[in-house]
C-alpha cells in the first residue's frame, strides 16, 4: 500500500513538473504582479483626483464631472494611461498563467479568452474615457444638452466594469479551478472562488445599481489574488526542477 501510494505521489509530482516546465513561471510571475501594481497605482492617481464617473453616471451629474475633470486633466489622463498599461499586462499575465496549469481542461482555453477580450474591452472604454475628458471637459457649458455625453460615459463605465470581471473574477477563478494539482494552492483556489463570487456580485451592481458600494469589492479581491498569483508563480520558478 505504501509503495502504491508514494508512486502514485510521484506519478502526480512529475506531471506537475512537467506541466509547469512548460510553461514560464517567472514571466507569469512578474507580469502579474507588475499589471496588478499599475492597476493600483492607476486607481490611487483616480483617487487623488477625486473625480468619479461612476458617481457621476449613477447620480446623473455628467455637467458637473466634467466641469471638474477640466481641473484634474492631468491627472485623469495620466490614470487611464497607466490603466491601459496595466490591462496589456494583465491580459500577458493571464496568458502566461494559463500555460502552467492542465492545458487540456476547459477552464483553461475559457481564462485565455476571457483574458484576451477583456483588455481590449477595457482600453476601448478608457479611450471613450480619454474622450470625455479631452474633449468635452475644458469646453462643456452647463446649460448644454449633454445627453451624448451621459450615453458615452454609461457605455465607458458599464464597458470598463464588465471587462473589470472577465480580468480579475472570471479569469482568476477559471485559471484557479485549471491550475489546481499543478501550480495553484488549495488557499489560492479558495480566493478564486471569492473572486468569482466578488465578480457576480459586480454583475448584479451594474444592473441593480451599487458599482460605487458593493460592486467595488470585486477590485481588492480579485487584484490581490493577481498578487498572489504572481507570487505563487516566483515561487514555482524557483522551484522547477534544473532539467527544465
Amino acid at each position: 500500500m505504501t509503495s502504491h501510494t508514494e508512486a502514485a505521489e510521484t506519478a502526480r509530482k512529475t506531471e506537475r513538473d512537467s506541466a509547469i516546465s512548460m510553461g514560464q513561471p517567472g514571466w507569469a510571475g512578474l507580469t502579474a504582479i507588475a499589471g496588478a501594481l499599475l492597476m493600483l497605482v492607476g486607481a490611487a492617481l483616480l483617487q487623488i483626483a477625486g473625480v468619479d464617473l461612476d458617481t457621476a453616471v449613477e447620480d446623473r451629474a455628467i455637467t458637473n464631472y466634467l466641469i471638474d475633470a477640466a481641473a484634474e486633466e492631468k491627472l485623469l489622463i495620466a490614470n487611464l494611461s497607466v490603466w491601459i498599461a496595466g490591462v496589456t499586462l494583465l491580459a500577458v499575465a493571464g496568458a502566461s498563467l494559463s500555460m502552467l496549469g492542465d492545458r487540456a481542461h476547459p477552464a483553461t482555453s475559457a481564462a485565455r479568452t476571457l483574458y484576451a477580450a477583456g483588455a481590449p474591452l477595457a482600453v476601448a472604454a478608457f479611450v471613450v474615457w480619454f474622450a470625455l475628458i479631452k474633449l468635452a471637459a475644458g469646453t462643456v457649458d452647463p446649460a448644454a444638452d449633454t445627453s451624448l455625453a451621459e450615453t458615452l460615459a454609461w457605455i465607458a463605465t458599464r464597458a470598463d466594469w464588465i471587462a473589470t470581471i472577465m480580468l480579475v473574477a472570471a479569469g482568476p477563478a477559471l485559471l484557479s479551478l485549471a491550475g489546481r494539482g499543478t501550480w495553484v494552492p488549495r488557499w489560492l483556489a479558495g480566493w478564486g472562488a471569492v473572486a468569482a463570487i466578488a465578480g457576480i456580485l459586480t454583475a448584479i451592481a451594474i444592473f441593480a445599481g451599487g458599482l460605487t458600494t458593493y460592486g467595488l469589492l470585486v477590485v481588492p479581491v480579485g487584484v490581490g489574488w493577481t498578487i498572489a498569483a504572481g507570487v505563487v508563480a516566483l515561487r514555482t520558478a524557483k522551484e522547477r526542477p534544473a532539467a527544465s
